[in-house]
């Protein structure tokens, strides 16, 4: 959408790339996005954690991007996860599109071919089932979600094999079909008399009674007649003109639109699509243009701030938007959940310690599962720049609630040992909310808050659901006759995983003889 190229990887591959920024690394399956311009290769959702054997990348008409998997049932939807974290985080909030068994391919259906009610649908490939599959696309309360409708095409022809889908220049839906009736590698030989290696077929879908459409014609086409193919209601037609306009002469395709965009009403809400499609071919030839970006920021189309805050991040990135931190900070604050997703996203690509303070401000808002999945990525893509200063003193959050999420979700401190998994041994690299470090850190803030009874148990709390043995007598000295903080230390995962020292049942006896009500009962159930 805004002149990335993205592709995909397979569960068995482990990629190292090498680029003019240094070696790109994706471990298994995941997505990987490149900007031509820049030589930036970026490497999402490691270790297969939103799908194993992921099969292309589709966006929507407002640039959100969605993947499918394979080896998995259903899609995913993308931007959570669009962070440089090699952290593995869980990704099933972002899976849709699901169906009974596994699909590959997957096209948005914007067509004037079809009617009205059909549009925007996803397409997809039922090849393990020998079906094609449609799904209405639905977003609400800032979550995307689907419903699977009745099939499209299906057989019991188990050589009817759909593996891609797409919408073609006259309007029709295109299937890809693979035509075999040997699809796996490990159930049949790969020399097996019936693995067909010689035909492939594709069919044309259309809808009856319907004029297909008349294809724009846009090899010939100058840049003026492409820029006009930008809102049409067919993709085909948008998307090749799109590719075309990048592909053309940098400097020509920028001074037409300079002068295409002066022409454009920023209260005319089909002008501001316009305004969206012009941002993002200035983002494709890598110029940015900071007052148009500022206005699609603030624009009354959700969908529209929620992409221009990710030309902001592709802006910031090397440092060529000077003030992509404080833009940063209103976008985190929108009442719209999807721009403050964008926002999360964004900061890990703002080179500044304060992004992390930032994106944090985000719990302060309605805060969901992309949300999360979103801030502990950015959190430990960034730690590099706000860990060290937090250690040091030199920096904190705006809340204690941010920092805890930091410390409790992002903070690792074991990075991947890649020749333990080539090797093929399982290994996990979750956040270390147990280490030292973060216990120090706690310590710290709950002896700056001696006067403060809140303050201290929150961090008393914090401490306690992560604490080590070395951690119990510190916190029975500190928080002792607290219950909530019996209760986390009694949640412990770490204490779990050892006897209890003698001191501690010293510590509950007198606790559970003497305290009456929600204290005994705590000390009770540690």
């Amino acid at each position: 959408f805004g002149g990335e190229l993205w592709f995909t990887q397979g569960h068995h591959i482990y990629s190292r790339v090498e680029t003019p920024y240094g070696v790109e690394t994706l471990n298994r399956a995941g997505v990987w996005r490149w900007r031509p311009h820049t030589g930036h290769l970026d490497p999402f959702f490691q270790w297969s954690s939103a799908g194993a054997n992921c099969w292309g990348v589709v966006t929507t008409d407002y640039g959100q991007p969605f993947h499918k998997s394979g080896a998995n049932i259903g899609a995913y939807y993308s931007t959570p996860g669009l962070v440089r974290s090699n952290l593995a985080v869980n990704a099933q909030a972002m899976n849709l599109c699901l169906a009974p068994i596994k699909q590959v391919g997957m096209e948005f259906l914007e067509s004037s071919h079809f009617p009205e009610e059909m549009q925007g649908r996803v397409l997809i490939g039922g090849y393990y089932a020998n079906l094609l599959e449609w799904h209405r696309l639905n977003y609400a309360d800032g979550l995307f979600s689907t419903e699977l409708l009745p099939n499209i095409i299906e057989t019991k022809n188990n050589v009817f094999r759909p593996v891609e889908v797409r919408v073609g220049p006259d309007g029709a839906i295109y299937v890809v079909d693979w035509y075999n009736p040997i699809i796996g590698h490990y159930q049949a030989s790969y020399r097996h008399p019936d693995r067909d290696k010689a035909h492939g077929r594709v069919w044309r879908v259309t809808y009856k009674g319907r004029p297909l459409v008349k294809p724009a014609k846009l090899a010939d086409a100058g840049i003026g007649e492409l820029l006009e193919q930008l809102d049409s209601p067919e993709r085909w037609a948008k998307y090749q003109a799109k590719r075309l306009l990048f592909e053309k002469d940098g400097a020509e395709v920028v001074a037409a639109l300079d002068g295409w965009v002066s022409q454009l009403k920023q209260e005319n809400p089909k002008d501001e699509y316009r305004r969206l499609q012009a941002l993002s071919l200035y983002e494709a030839h890598e110029t940015p243009r900071p007052e148009l970006l500022r206005e699609l920021l603030r624009s009354a189309d959700f969908r529209i701030r929620a992409y221009a805050t990710r030309a902001l991040s592709t802006w910031a990135r090397d440092d060529r938007l000077p003030d992509a931190l404080a833009l940063l900070e209103i976008q985190v604050a929108d009442d719209d959940p999807l721009v403050r997703l964008e926002a999360i996203v964004a900061a890990s690509y703002v080179n500044d310690p304060r992004a992390a303070v930032v994106a944090a401000r985000a719990l302060d808002k309605p805060f969901n599962d992309y949300h999360r999945h979103a801030l502990t990525k950015t959190l430990h893509a960034t730690s590099a720049l706000w860990a060290p200063l937090l250690s040091e003193g030199k920096l904190d959050f705006d809340r204690d609630e941010h920092l805890i999420f930091a410390l409790q979700n992002s903070w690792v401190e074991n990075n991947p040992d890649d020749l333990r998994n080539l090797s093929g041994a399982p290994v996990e690299y979750r956040p270390n909310a147990g280490s030292d470090q973060v216990a120090d850190i706690m310590r710290r803030q709950i002896a700056r808050y001696p006067d403060d009874a809140g303050r201290r148990s929150v961090w008393l709390k914090a401490l306690a659901a992560t604490a080590k043995p070395s951690d119990v007598a510190y916190l029975f000295d500190q928080g002792g006759r607290d219950p909530a903080v019996l209760e986390a230390l009694a949640a412990s995962p770490e204490l779990r995983k050892s006897a209890p020292k003698e001191e501690a049942a010293s510590r509950l006896g007198p606790l559970v003889a003497e305290s009456e009500g929600a204290l005994r009962l705590q000390a009770v159930r540690l």
